[in-house]
């Protein structure tokens, strides 16, 4: 993906990306089980355009953050979540759903739909701060703050035993011919 319009430098490419589109990119691209390739488009004389450094920086500081959800993990078990992304890494005998709130939940309950393992705790990232779980009915119930911590992706870290199943159906079909179809 480019930070502007063109993949080389333009002096009259003046359409940069916003950094929560940029960070929300990597996020969905994570999930996944992709990886993200930025072009920066250095400009005549190798320097870098500022607006470039300005979005990395912003970037980096997020991923201080919250980098250990993105770096080494898996795609999501689940299917689309309304209210955002989720990763996965194994944690011993437990696994970590590193869940990226892109809609605040208003109603201060983020539900995790369609998994049965038990909760064990869930932690918001960005304060260290514990957050009341449960397992409801197929579900998991987070109960969170009436704000959110981060406005382009706060990150919850929860943790349940064993292994989630996974039940994101997309691309579980074969394609039909050797071609895209």
């Amino acid at each position: 993906m480019t930070m502007n319009g063109s993949w080389g430098y333009k002096s009259w490419d003046h359409n940069w990306k916003s950094t929560e589109l940029l960070i929300r990119n990597l996020v969905d691209i994570a999930s996944k089980g992709g990886n993200y390739l930025l072009n920066i488009g250095p400009k005549e004389d190798g320097s870098v355009p500022q607006e470039s450094i300005d979005r990395l920086a912003q970037i980096g500081n997020w991923m201080k953050v919250n980098g250990n959800a993105i770096y080494a993990t898996k795609a999501s078990p689940l299917q689309d979540l309304d209210w955002g992304r989720c990763t996965i890494k194994t944690d011993g005998k437990n696994t970590r759903l590193n869940l990226f709130v892109f809609n605040w939940p208003a109603n201060g309950k983020l539900v995790v739909p369609a998994i049965t393992n038990k909760a064990v705790e869930a932690r918001l990232v960005a304060t260290g701060k514990k957050l009341d779980v449960k397992n409801e009915n197929g579900t998991i119930v987070i109960g969170v703050p009436a704000a959110a911590p981060d406005k382009i992706a706060s990150l919850i870290q929860l943790t349940v035993t064993g292994e989630v199943a996974n039940i994101n159906i997309k691309g579980t079909q074969k394609m039909k011919t050797g071609e895209l179809d």
